[in-house]
C-alpha cells in the first residue's frame, strides 16, 4: 500500500540487511500490543461487542448518506430514481426498518402466543446425537455454543456408531432404524 502511495512512504521503506519492511514491522507490533493490552485490561467480550456495534453503526450511517444521495441510482432515461428527493434506495430501506417492529408489535397483539414460545413447542419425538463420553448435553440459544444434531424420526441421517437421545427427557434410545416406509427412487 505504501509503495501505491495510499498509506505513507515510510511504511515501503526495507531494511537493507534483514529485508523486511521495518517500519511497517515495528508500528504494526505497536498497535498489536496495544490492542491486546486494552483488550486484557477492558475485557475481550465487552470491548469486541462494543466495536462490533461500533463498526456496524458507521457502516449504515455511511451507507445511508450515500444511499440517500439523489443520483445514488438512475434509471434507463438517466434520470434519478427519487422518493421525495431523497434516494429511493435509502427511503426504501429507512420505511422497511420502520414497518418491521410496527408489524412485529400487531402480530404480537393478534398472536401473543408465537412470542411466547408457544407455538414451537419442544416435541418429545424430537431426536439429537447423543454427546460423547464424558460430554453433556445442552440445549441453549443458537448462538451460544454448539447445537446438537437432530435426527430424523427414521433414523435415516443417524452417523453409523452413534447414538441418539431424545430431546424432553435425555433419555438415550436405541439406534436401530424403525420399520420407516421405503419409497423406490423412479429414474
Amino acid at each position: 500500500m505504501a509503495v501505491n502511495k495510499a498509506i505513507p512512504a515510510k511504511f515501503a521503506r526495507i531494511h537493507p540487511k534483514y529485508l523486511m519492511p521495518t517500519w511497517s514491522t515495528i508500528s504494526r507490533g505497536i498497535v498489536s500490543a496495544a490492542f491486546c493490552l486494552v483488550f486484557t485490561l477492558i475485557g475481550a467480550d465487552t470491548l469486541l461487542q462494543a466495536l462490533v456495534g461500533s463498526i456496524l453503526l458507521v457502516v449504515f450511517i455511511y451507507g445511508l448518506a450515500q444511499f440517500a444521495l439523489p443520483d445514488w441510482i438512475k434509471d434507463n432515461t438517466g434520470h434519478n430514481v427519487t422518493i421525495f428527493g431523497i434516494g429511493a434506495t435509502a427511503a426504501v430501506g429507512v420505511v422497511g426498518l420502520l414497518i418491521g417492529p410496527v408489524l412485529r408489535f400487531l402480530w404480537d397483539l393478534r398472536q401473543p402466543e408465537f412470542f411466547q414460545g408457544k407455538t414451537l413447542p419442544r416435541r418429545s419425538e424430537d431426536l439429537v446425537l447423543s454427546p460423547g463420553e464424558g460430554c453433556v448435553p445442552t440445549f441453549a440459544l443458537p448462538d451460544s455454543g454448539r447445537m446438537p444434531e437432530l435426527i430424523a424420526p427414521d433414523l435415516s441421517n443417524l452417523p453409523p456408531g452413534q447414538s441418539v437421545m431424545d430431546v424432553v427427557t435425555g433419555e438415550e434410545l436405541p439406534s436401530t432404524p424403525s420399520a420407516a416406509p421405503v419409497v423406490p427412487v423412479q429414474k
